[in-house]
C-alpha cells in the first residue's frame, strides 16, 4: 500500500515536473521569437528611413545601411531610386500563386529551353538593376546600390 502511494507520487511529482519544463520551454520560444520579428521590423524599418532620407535615426551618415543611402545621393551613380509605384491601399508581401501550363523540366533556364522555365526565372531570379515599368531607360537598384561608368564608356561599376 506505501508501496503504491510512493510510486504515485513520485509519477505525480515527475509528471509536474514536466509539465512546468514544457511551460518554461513555450514562454522561453514565444520570447525569442517576439524578439527576433521586433528585431527583423526594427532593421526594415531602419534601412527604408536611411534609404528615403539619406541617413540614419541619428541624422549621422553611419550604420548599417549608410552606404547604400550614400551611393544613392552620388553623382556619378547612374541609379536613382524609384517612386513608389505601387497604390498606397496595394497589399505588400504574402505569397505569389502561379500557375504554369506544364511542370518545369528544371530550374535552369540555360539548359532548359521552354517558356514555362523562363517565367519561372523572372519571379525567383534576382538582377543588378531592373527596368523602371513607365519608362524603360531608368533603371531602379535590386542587387547593385551603386553603378557608374568611365568617360569614354568602356569601363562599367556595380557595387
Amino acid at each position: 500500500m506505501f508501496r503504491s502511494l510512493l510510486q504515485s507520487m513520485i509519477t505525480l511529482g515527475l509528471l509536474f515536473v514536466f509539465i512546468v519544463l514544457a511551460v518554461l520551454n513555450l514562454w522561453q520560444q514565444n520570447n525569442i521569437e517576439t524578439r527576433q520579428i521586433k528585431m527583423q521590423q526594427d532593421q526594415e524599418n531602419a534601412e527604408m528611413e536611411c534609404i528615403s532620407t539619406g541617413s540614419t535615426t541619428d541624422g549621422e551618415k553611419t550604420g548599417p545601411w549608410s552606404k547604400y543611402a550614400l551611393a544613392l545621393q552620388d553623382e556619378n551613380n547612374l541609379l536613382e531610386l524609384d517612386e513608389e509605384w505601387l497604390p498606397e491601399n496595394a497589399n505588400k508581401g504574402g505569397t505569389l500563386l502561379a500557375y504554369l501550363g506544364s511542370d518545369p523540366k528544371g530550374l535552369n533556364f540555360l539548359t532548359q529551353n521552354g517558356s514555362d522555365v523562363s517565367e519561372l526565372q523572372s519571379y525567383i531570379g534576382i538582377q543588378l538593376m531592373r527596368s523602371h515599368f513607365d519608362d524603360p531607360a531608368k533603371v531602379h537598384p535590386e542587387l547593385a546600390y551603386s553603378y557608374s561608368r568611365s568617360d569614354d564608356y568602356l569601363m562599367y561599376t556595380f557595387h
